[in-house]
This record gives C-alpha cells, structure tokens and sequence, in this order.
C-alpha cells in the first residue's frame, strides 16, 4: 500500500534521496499539503509545522521514526512495493465492499439485497450496468458522496448533492443502485421543464372517438357537398358511419375528434414501481416546478394529483409509496451559469445535503495508478480504513510509458494545476480571464487524454512521453483560444516536468 507524504524540512540533497528512498518502497511524494496523508519532517523542519499538521488533521513523523516503522525493504524483495509497505500507523485496512448472502456492506453500511428476480428481470432495462464503472476511483471524495447516498437510500431520506462538475455526483447514485440491482429513472432537468414531465399531462389517446351522427348532421351545412352527401347516405340507410367514412371525413372537415388520456410522469411511475428517482441538473429548472416535489420530500410523503383525477398517492390515500421509492437530485453551484437560486425552505426539505469535494492532486495521482496499475487508494471513514479490490488495469498500455511511476506523479500535478488556473475547482481563473465562460477541465479530460495515449500504444505506437506531450496539445492547449493563455499551460507542463 502507498501513501501521498509531503516532506518538509530537508535540505535539497538530502531531499533528493529521500525522495528515492519513498519511490523504491512504493510511495508517492506530493509538494502540497492539500494532496498530502501524512507529512514527514527533516531536520530543518519550521517549528510551527507540528500545529500546521494539528490544524489540516495530518499525522507528523520525523525521517527517523517513519523509518522504524516502515523499514526500507531488503534487497531480494523484489519490485511488490504492497508487500512490503504497511498501512498508515499500521492500522487494519477493510475491504470497501462486503457480500454475505442476502446482505451487502459498503463502508459501514449493511444493505439488504432485494430477493425478487421477477423484479429485476421487468425492470432491467432501468438497473445501471457494470460496464460504465470500470473507470471509477474508490478515492476519498467518491467515499464520502458514496456514503451519503447510502445513508439516505438505507433509510429512506431525500439526497441532494452539489458539487462542481465532474465530482462523481450523479455516478454515486447509480454505482449504489448498481450494487443493489435497483432501477433507477435518470431525469435531466433544464429550463424547458415543466410539472407535466414530473407529474404528468393529458395527451391525445391516439384513436378516434366516436362520430354521432346526429350531431354531425346539425352541422352539415357547414360541410362541404362531399361531406354532406356521407352524411345524408347514412343517414337515409339508417346507419352509423362506417370507418372509412369517419376518416374521411375528419380528414375533409379537419376536426380534433381524438380521445385524451393522462399519461403519468416518471416520479408517479417511480412512486407506483419503487424507482430510484434521479433528477440531474435540479437547480437548472425553474423554482417553481421544482416546489411540486414539496409534498413528496415531506414526512410522511404525499401527492395529491391535481393535474389529474385527483388520486391521492401516500398514507391512507389511493396509492401508497412503494417501500423501495427514493428520490436524489445533483446540481451546480449557483454561480455556475443558468443555474436557480433554490429557496431556504425548499433546500431544507432535502434532509441529506451533501457538499461534494473536488478533486486534488491526491485523487488524481490515485486515479491515475488505478487506470495504470488497477490499485485502489486506501480511503477513511469514521476513522476505519477501506479499500476496494485491485482489479485488471483500465488502460494497461500506460505502464509501458519510461519511468511511469514519476511521469504519472507529473501528470497528476500538471491536472490539479491546470484545474486550479482554469477555475473549474471553483477559485478565481487565471486563464480566460477575459472570457465570458471559464474553460473547463476536469476528471473527463484526463481520462479522456490516458485513453486515446493507451489507444495509440495498443495500435503500436513506441511508448514515449511524446506521446503525453501530443495527448495534452490534442485535449488541453487546443481547447485555449488566447495565446497568453496557451503559453501559461505549457508553462504548467513544464513544470510538472513533462
């Protein structure tokens, strides 16, 4: 197992060794505090740095003792850097995921499994599937987002999350539903919608209802001659209109004779079927088709279906919630552009409203070795060490890339960079600053970059950092429309010594 130190306090020769000396043994040396598990002093370290670590709630250690308790390994070791390298203060690491027959354990939450295949077979369709999870970095922010969703499916509590784009929001939801075989209605909100999609609408039935023929002969001289010619026919013969008759003349006459029914939206189908519901993208809908879910985030939950025929859904109504029924929502920070200001009595109805992190350069680095190595990071909860299972490299190609383990450390703090400069963790941009919309660069970017590097490498390409260079020219400096702008990411690239 590795684990993200900063040192400080040491001299530039001695650091460089140090360096060296954490590499062999499977370690990975971060320059920010913010990236960093565990900071390790040298002798010139500042005497304040012990309330430093108090303060950011970081375990200090001296060169010294971190070298007792992580013995450098011996020389016929080998290369397996996790056999030899212990957990932070040797603490016990759990397994992420547990499954015992008719349970599952995520963190430290028991779940149990649902027993009816004849559900999971109908409503299939809607279970999220594995394969759009194999990119997926069990890292510290996706653990706390992962739990909070947990916490309101397992016991039936409404889940909003906010965050910045990219910050794993709306893959928690679905992983969990995943995990638990639940079907799940993702519903993108916008502008444009309206109470009718939640709820429901009266919509034409499609048939034709029926033409009485009587009436339609108090109309006749409105008709035209051919229409009233059918009319007096049947009429004379004593008969109702015939099928081809009726077509024909709602075709001439163009009149609206179609039937309406009311066709529920998917939160009424959700509360009738035990759904997850999904809105994505909550606060880019108006507030006021937003505070029809009112009722619905309540306890107990009701809905009166005033759009329709009245049906009262919830405690003693026409229709009880279904026991499996959720509802969860994402959304952007306000400031983002087109985005709602919700009002304090509707946030307040969202009984878990979790803050989602962004991503450092920690969680890229771990995102990265995962991609590359299939090695999960150990992530910490309620003071209890996880990780989740190693697995098959994503992207296997990238180990073949020279020296790797330091190019994806530089990589790593080339994207918390690049993320920092353009704004998209939320801070003042330094780039673009004279646009309208900040660029945007996110987890997407960098994985978008690693597949088409790895694509190259399985066609054949010669594994070299030129490569990473055209990957990063393709995805990131193309995007920059400034020169000044360009020049300062390359800048950055060359910083992060790629």
């Amino acid at each position: 197992m590795s684990l993200s130190i900063c040192l400080k306090g040491f001299p530039e020769n001695e650091a460089s060794q140090v360096v060296q000396t954490l590499t062999r043994q499977g370690m990975r040396v971060v320059r920010s505090l913010d990236a960093a598990q565990l900071i390790v002093a040298g002798a010139d370290a500042p005497r304040n740095l012990l309330q430093i670590a108090q303060h950011r709630g970081l375990p200090l250690l001296s060169w010294d003792e971190f070298r007792r308790r992580h013995p450098a390994p011996s020389s016929d070791a080998g290369d397996d850097h996790d056999a030899t390298t212990a957990p932070l203060l040797n603490e016990e690491v759990h397994t992420l995921i547990e499954r015992r027959p008719g349970q599952l354990r995520i963190l430290d939450i028991w779940f149990d499994l649902p027993d009816s295949h004849e559900r999971a077979a109908k409503f299939a369709g809607l279970i999220p599937t594995h394969d759009r999870f194999k990119h997926i970095c069990m890292d510290q922010g996706f653990a706390e987002t992962l739990r909070s969703v947990c916490i309101g499916a397992r016991n039936d509590l409404p889940v909003a999350i906010e965050g910045e784009t990219s910050s794993s929001k709306t893959t928690a939801v679905l992983w969990l539903a995943h995990l638990l075989g639940q079907p799940v209605i993702r519903m993108n909100l916008n502008s444009q919608t309206d109470a009718g999609e939640l709820i429901g609408r009266y919509v034409p039935d499609g048939g034709i209802g029926d033409l009485h023929l009587a009436a339609l002969l108090e109309h006749a001289p409105h008709f035209s001659p051919a229409s009233r010619a059918v009319l007096e026919n049947a009429s004379s013969a004593g008969r109702p209109l015939t099928r081809l008759e009726t077509l024909a003349l709602v075709g001439r006459e163009q009149l609206s004779i179609a039937n309406w029914k009311f066709q529920e939206g998917w939160l009424l189908k959700s509360i009738r079927h035990g759904f997850w519901m999904l809105l994505d993208e909550m606060n880019l809908a108006e507030p006021q088709v937003l505070e029809r879910l009112n009722s619905v985030l309540e306890t107990p939950r009701t809905l009166v279906l005033t759009e329709g025929d009245g049906t009262v859904f919830g405690p003693n109504g026409d229709v009880a919630f279904h026991e499996q029924f959720r509802l969860f929502s994402t959304s952007n920070p306000a400031e983002y552009a087109g985005r709602s200001v919700l009002s304090p009595a509707f946030r307040d109805r969202w009984t878990v409203w979790h803050q989602a992190t962004t991503a450092g350069e920690a969680e890229y680095l771990a995102m990265l070795r995962f991609l590359a190595f299939g090695e999960q990071p150990v992530i910490r909860c309620r003071g209890v060490a996880y990780q989740a299972d190693r697995c098959a490299p994503v992207l296997g190609h990238l180990v073949h890339l020279p020296d790797v383990e330091s190019l994806l450390r530089s990589l790593a703090m080339f994207q918390a960079a690049v993320v920092k400069a353009s704004g998209t963790d939320g801070s003042s941009p330094s780039l673009g600053r004279s646009r309208r919309e900040r660029y945007s660069f996110t987890r997407r970017t960098l994985l978008t970059a690693l597949q088409h590097i790895d694509r190259q490498m399985a066609d054949g390409a010669k594994p070299q950092r030129q490569l990473v260079r055209e990957a990063v020219e393709l995805f990131y400096v193309n995007r920059l429309r400034d020169a000044g702008d360009r020049n300062s990411l390359l800048s950055l690239l060359r910083a992060a010594d790629i």
